[in-house]
């Protein structure tokens, strides 16, 4: 029956391809993490990185898995670039939208800004979720915490994805924060300076 019907074969494949992704980025999470434990995160590639077309390529990979949420983007036209890993901030772009998605089960929009200033550029990712309590919005960087509630209960995740974030924000001299209130949804912030001095390790570094 099931190769009879080549949708439900298809939506099958589709199934196992986003769980494969999950787990390999599961297994990835746990080793950054490790590795940060153990004296900072390896950076391959440092160069100039647009971070509009990182987040495109963020949003179209989401927009496939999930028909309950409207995925947005908005930059102004002169958004400058960064000096950085593209590996890294696109893995920061990602946890920050996945998180977005995860946190607002009820769907609704997730917008991904971009603004700057003569020093730095503010990357914003918006939901209209659950929301944080004020009490848990600073814990929420700590390795491993999640937010528990009744709406959260069903989330999967390991509480590493913040985590990193920050740390990889904090790699490239920048800064990551949260406002939030329960019930109104959440917007995380991530400040990049404009001219950086990227603390680099190596995977070597790490043996």
């Amino acid at each position: 029956k099931v190769r009879s019907n080549p949708d439900l074969v298809e939506e099958m494949l589709s199934d196992i391809v986003q769980e494969a992704d999950r787990l390999a980025r599961l297994v990835d999470d746990l080793l950054d993490a490790s590795r940060l434990q153990a004296g900072g995160l390896p950076f391959r590639d440092v160069e100039e990185v647009d971070l509009r077309f990182l987040g495109r390529r963020v949003l179209e990979r989401y927009s496939s898995q999930t028909t309950k949420h409207q995925l947005l983007q908005t930059f102004p036209e002169d958004f400058p670039s960064v000096s950085g890993d593209p590996q890294r901030l696109e893995q920061m772009l990602d946890n920050l939208v996945s998180n977005a998605i995860k946190y607002s089960p009820r769907g609704g929009e997730v917008e991904l800004r971009g603004r700057s200033t003569p020093a730095e550029v503010v990357i914003s990712v918006s939901d209209e979720g659950v929301g944080i309590p004020l009490d848990e919005q600073e814990r929420i960087f700590d390795r491993f915490y999640r937010v528990e509630g009744p709406e959260t209960r069903a989330v999967s995740g390991t509480g590493l994805g913040l985590y990193l974030t920050r740390a990889i924000a904090e790699a490239h001299g920048g800064r990551c924060w949260v406002t939030s209130a329960p019930g109104r949804g959440s917007t995380f912030y991530v400040a990049l300076p404009r001219e950086t001095s990227l603390a680099i390790w190596s995977d070597e570094s790490l043996v």
